[in-house]
């Protein structure tokens, strides 16, 4: 027919000859991708046969488009799922808090977001924001520092709520940096409910960023603000290491050294260059003559200055109140005037800081530190008084050296929990790394021939590679799903909400029907009838079935049977998974709940998994205020018991549960 009569046709001018046309739809399950449109300068150009050829040319396309979106999807989540692995990974491996946010920056930057992405730290003295040197892009580099009341950044840190911007032309909050950017997303960095700072993304792109960027970047900003917190808490705890040391070493000292005069030398100045000090002097106090008397040698000051150094009870009283036992510190005259006066008559005082002298209760006499760039801080006061107490322990009868072996075989006990929580983080991340391994490889290789088009190029021989594709990435969600849960679990707490244990388990065990029946098991289910509904977390307790399920699967024999069994024994609800399987040992039966425990066959055999999967079932279960039991003969199978509370807690909110 001629186009010219067809009300639909509307002329192009640059097809002005066109005198046929079909046009066919781009369908891909259930998805319209486009139109392909074939035009001709000939009337009655197309048949029957042209129309079904161009179908099929039409469903070809439109598959080829499906699947290229498809791996487009599937190559960004490896890519994600790559970078909350390796963000992982520098939380571990790293100490030094800037080299944490280099590292992480420079990985996410040149990974995903490549136009401008880094960290914002918060300076809660200025209540401003600073672009960390890392921060990678087009900015120019030293850009001043951003108020808390301006821009999208200082919104973010000020709110506490991400914000995800679509054109920054149209949002008023932003603050132009880089000229180019016209979509920017934003999230808040916090350690625990403390915002230190923001992590923030731009692009020259408008709607560069959805939602799913942004959980993405809420994950990775959970990652980073624990990894900055255990940097943050190493270095403490490395500066009181090194505190504790030098605290030890005036300890060893004090009690090596026989000469008096030598003895009260090397404390002085040990302890003055401690804190950063330039004067020390420590007085004994002299029952017989009730005075506080100085020892020499100090540290910084002559001998004629300390022997002049001597104040009554009395007198050391109004300069401040020694039986507090408290330490003074003022950094300028007009924090503690009596103090500093009472000392500027014998030198020049710029800082001071002085501690009382106390062993079993009584003031044996006070040290006093002097002149410190910047002033002395909390922490130095602290110092001081641990070193007054030690010297006072020492006077006494050298308990200073017992007591600082004493702190230090704590400190040992310490340093090797930490070492020992480290030991299982970095096996945890391995076994987690190992598993993820082979789901990705797969991806990645059947990815590879989707790309080359080494399956063919008709819609049939691109199922099966995409089946693979779909098996690997939900075997990769499981884990991370297991994985996810224990966290957000002990993060989070459970929400709680009215559900139907009954509805819950049918629908696990009939999407398992297919699993049992491929691995030729089979499943009996015996499920009371009109059981009421529960008061739990709904996600939660799928986790629970599907892990016992899988646990029950992974043991059982060929031709086995797997029992569920579901009913009610007021007040709870008891949920029985039950195979004919390895069974488990019974010196064993506590340590399978225990996280990343494997049983091992009779040949050494470790089966699938990172152990998980119990460990996670206890403490959900747990949390619900129920309990997991087992039992189990070896060479006879296993029975996981689960007693869930039917309404524990059900006057509290969902809300009021996660707090």
């Amino acid at each position: 027919m001629d186009t010219k009569q067809d009300y639909l046709y509307k002329d192009n001018p640059l097809l002005s000859e066109t005198k046929s046309e079909i046009a066919m739809p781009l369908m891909a399950a259930g998805n319209l991708s486009g139109v392909l449109d074939v035009q001709s300068t000939e009337k009655d150009a197309f048949n029957k046969t042209d129309i079904d050829v161009i179908r099929v040319l039409a469903d070809q396309l439109a598959a080829a488009i499906e699947n290229t979106r498809l791996f487009e999807a599937t190559h960004r989540q490896i890519e994600e799922l790559t970078v909350l692995h390796n963000t992982a990974l520098v939380s571990v491996q790293a100490t030094d808090e800037d080299e944490i946010i280099k590292n992480t920056t420079q990985l996410i930057g040149e990974t995903l977001y490549p136009n401008n992405f880094g960290v914002l730290l918060l300076d809660e003295k200025e209540d401003t924001l600073i672009h960390h040197p890392s921060y990678w892009g087009d900015i120019v580099p030293n850009q001043p520092s951003i108020h808390l009341d301006d821009g999208i950044t200082g919104a973010v840190a000020r709110t506490g709520e991400p914000m995800l911007v679509p054109d920054v032309t149209k949002n008023p909050h932003y603050l132009e940096v880089d000229t180019g950017t016209r979509a920017e997303l934003c999230v808040p960095l916090r350690i625990g409910n403390n915002i230190i700072g923001v992590i923030n993304t731009e692009s020259h792109k408008v709607g560069a960023f959805n939602e799913k960027d942004e959980q993405l970047l809420t994950t990775v900003a959970v990652q980073l603000g624990t990894a900055i917190e255990k940097s943050r808490l190493l270095e403490v705890e490395q500066r009181r290491i090194e505190e504790l040391a030098g605290l030890h070493d005036i300890a060893q000292a004090f009690g090596n050294l026989t000469d008096v005069r030598e003895t009260y030398g090397a404390i002085a100045e040990r302890l003055a260059k401690l804190i950063d000090a330039s004067m020390c002097i420590v007085t004994l106090y002299d029952p017989k003559t009730k005075e506080f008397v100085a020892e020499a040698p100090g540290y910084g000051v002559s001998d004629k200055i300390i022997l002049a150094t001597r104040y009554s009870a009395q007198e050391a009283k109004q300069v401040w109140d020694y039986r507090e036992k408290g330490v003074y510190r003022a950094n300028s005259r007009k924090e503690i005037p009596p103090l500093f006066d009472a000392m500027a008559d014998l030198f020049k005082v710029e800082s001071i800081i002085v501690a009382p002298i106390i062993s079993e209760g009584r003031i044996l006499g006070a040290v006093f530190v002097a002149n410190k760039s910047g002033g002395f801080s909390e922490n130095d006061a602290r110092l001081l008084s641990v070193f007054a107490n030690q010297t006072g322990t020492v006077i006494v009868n050298a308990r200073l050296y017992a007591d600082t072996q004493k702190r230090t075989k704590e400190l040992a006990i310490a340093l090797t929990r930490q070492e020992e929580l480290d030991r299982l983080k970095d096996e945890f991340i391995q076994k987690a790394s190992n598993e993820l391994r082979t789901p990705i490889s797969i991806v990645k290789g059947y990815i590879e021939l989707l790309n080359n088009g080494e399956l063919g190029e008709t819609p049939d021989n691109y199922k099966q590679p995409i089946q693979t594709i779909t098996r690997n990435i939900n075997i990769l969600d499981y884990l991370i799903e297991n994985l996810t849960a224990i966290l957000e679990t002990q993060a989070l707490g459970i929400k709680r909400e009215h559900i139907d244990l009954t509805e819950i388990t049918t629908t696990i065990l009939d999407g398992f029907e297919l699993t049992a029946e491929t691995e030729n098991l089979s499943i009996e289910k015996n499920i009371e009838e009109d059981l009421p509904k529960i008061w739990g977390d709904e996600k939660l307790i799928r986790l629970v079935i599907d892990n016992l399920l899988n646990n029950a699967i992974k043991f059982s024999p060929v031709n086995g049977t797997i029992t569920v069994n579901l009913r009610r024994d007021i007040p709870n609800m008891i949920l029985e998974v039950a195979d004919n399987g390895l069974g488990v040992p019974e010196d064993q039966f506590d340590q399978i709940f225990e996280r990343f425990f494997q049983i091992k066959s009779n040949s050494g055999h470790r089966y699938g998994g990172v152990g998980l999967g119990l460990a996670l079932v206890k403490e959900i279960i747990e949390t619900h205020g129920g309990e997991v039991k087992v039992q189990s003969v070896l060479g006879e199978g296993s029975k996981f018991s689960v007693i869930i509370p039917e309404n524990v807690n059900e006057k509290e909110t969902p809300e009021e549960t996660e707090q």
